[in-house]
């Protein structure tokens, strides 16, 4: 049978007058009343219909809400309750025959009046509208939800108590009765409360599921729904068996390692560690062909470094504060003392911080020597450095002396003296006497050599003839050439005797 539209003949189909159809297009029962479809409510007069609707319930007359074509609506119009038998979103007809008239009329948005109608045409509001006393609706029971869908769950956890989406009911006005049964003790939640096997549902509520997945694997329970008069089920599917994990090297800082063997899926151990240079343990686990770690601890213990050295320093100023070379310390696993010994006030430095002779280093910090050179030439120093008791020695050696080359020598009782003679070549400390080499004198003088420098002391310088003296020009006499004598000056022989120039006048020189 086809839907039929509000104010239908009786034809289309031909419908006998008490002939009841539900039209779905407004979800409300009609019935032919011999000249067209009317509402059931206004069909049957006042005699409401008991079965599959909810009782009166009275309604705001200031309410501006549509009106729903699944409920039935009745008026206090003063004269008794009028039912209505056309209902639209927007508007209402009722039989109004208790007030005299054929239809009343009634706007969603004027539901406290009405106005009278003969010829059931709403669309024109002419007349005084008349006062609603009061309003009441029953609508139609709808105790069918709509469909829903709970998700089944693979790969689950064995003998693990799993839960269902949550889905949200709607598409149903009355209260439905809900319950559930299957394998795995299964049961629901309606809005969030407690878990139960049943229970009564409204729309717009929640519902969850849950149940305990069995203790195999890929092996599926399945929980049946009963809502209202639908059926759902919902199944929770346990995953394949877990693998074992087969042997690998695990690794933990700062540097220790194991082997951690196979182990089965589910079983724990503790491995102990194997690397050189470090103590500790770690716990492992297998799940499923994947071996997890933690805990345990990992301590080095190696305070013995790898071979170190310094750089050898010759060739060296004497007396003077000398650095090494810079070093990194490896081979560490722990924290190794260090120390310095030797000649020269030695001492160390760690990672560039101040200087000492001892203190505690680690894999990575570098380490420098420094210490006094001798105050001596060619003359070693060395410094002994410990490293966890791994030593290396660092050594400074002072210059050679530098030898004293041949230079004249003067003196009298100052550099500068009438005596001289030639130091000669001469030794870093050599000390030796030369003689006097000058004309007219005679004398000695001690020279020693230090580094490159010849010092002179003692010795004597005297005259071994007579003296020049200026006397008035002979013209007789020799000239005394370029050499003109200087009077007070020594000389020899004594009688020696010349005339020369001494600055622009003529004199006459003899050695007296």
């Amino acid at each position: 049978m086809n839907p039929q539209k509000t104010f239908a003949d009786c034809v289309g189909p031909t419908g006998e007058e008490g002939v009841l159809l539900y039209n779905p297009a407004y979800k409300i029962m009609q019935f032919c009343d011999g000249e067209k479809w009317i509402s059931a409510a206004g069909g049957i007069s006042q005699n409401h219909l008991s079965h599959g609707v909810s009782p009166w319930e009275d309604m705001d007359l200031t309410d501006t809400a549509d009106f729903d074509g699944a409920c039935e609506y009745r008026f206090d119009i003063g004269s008794g309750w009028a039912y209505a038998h056309t209902v639209h979103p927007d508007y209402l007809l009722f039989d109004a025959s208790t007030a005299g008239w054929k239809f009343g009329a009634i706007e969603k948005g004027t539901k406290d009046q009405y106005w009278h109608r003969d010829d059931g045409n709403v669309a024109a509001t002419g007349g005084s509208p008349m006062p609603i006393a009061g309003m009441q609706k029953s609508c139609m029971i709808d105790a069918e939800p709509d469909a829903v869908t709970f998700v089944d769950v693979a790969d689950a956890a064995p003998d693990t108590q799993i839960t269902s989406n949550v889905v949200t009911l709607s598409g149903f006005n009355s209260e439905v009765f809900m319950t559930i049964d299957g394998d795995g003790a299964p049961e629901l939640s309606i809005d969030g409360g407690p878990w139960v096997t049943s229970g009564t549902v409204t729309n717009d509520q929640t519902v969850q599921l849950r149940l305990t997945s069995d203790s195999g694997f890929e092996t599926a329970r399945t929980a049946t729904v009963i809502l209202g008069g639908a059926n759902y089920s919902w199944s929770v599917i346990t995953g394949p068996e877990p693998s074992d994990c087969t042997s690998t090297t695990i690794n933990w800082s700062p540097g220790c390692s194991a082997t951690s063997g196979a182990i089965t899926h589910g079983e724990t151990k503790s491995v102990n560690n194997s690397a050189s240079g470090y103590a500790g343990t770690r716990d492992l686990s297998c799940n499923d062909g994947t071996i997890s770690q933690s805990g345990g601890s990992c301590t080095g213990t190696d305070s013995t470094p790898n071979a170190f050295s310094f750089t050898d320093q010759t060739n060296q100023q004497l007396n003077t504060l000398r650095t090494s070379n810079t070093i990194t310390v490896s081979g560490l696993t722990t924290g190794a003392s260090v120390s310095v010994s030797g000649s020269g006030s030695p001492q160390i430095s760690i990672d560039g911080g101040g200087w000492t002779t001892s203190g505690t280093i680690t894999n990575g910090q570098t380490l420098a020597v420094r210490l006094t050179s001798a105050n001596a030439f060619l003359t070693a120093r060395s410094a002994t450095v410990d490293v966890g008791g791994a030593t290396t020695a660092w050594s400074v050696t002072t210059r050679a002396a530098v030898n004293c080359s041949n230079t004249t020598m003067r003196w009298t009782n100052a550099s500068s003296g009438p005596c001289q003679a030639a130091s000669g070549s001469m030794t870093h400390g050599q000390s030796k006497s030369v003689n006097n080499s000058a004309s007219g004198y005679s004398g000695s003088r001690d020279l020693s050599c230090d580094d490159g420098t010849i010092s002179q002391s003692g010795g004597s310088c005297a005259t071994t003839g007579g003296t020049w003296k200026s006397l008035a020009p002979d013209y007789s006499w020799n000239g005394c050439g370029s050499s003109v004598p200087t009077p007070g000056t020594p000389c020899s022989p004594i009688g020696k005797k010349c005339t020369g120039h001494n600055g622009s006048t003529v004199r006459s020189f003899r050695c007296q």
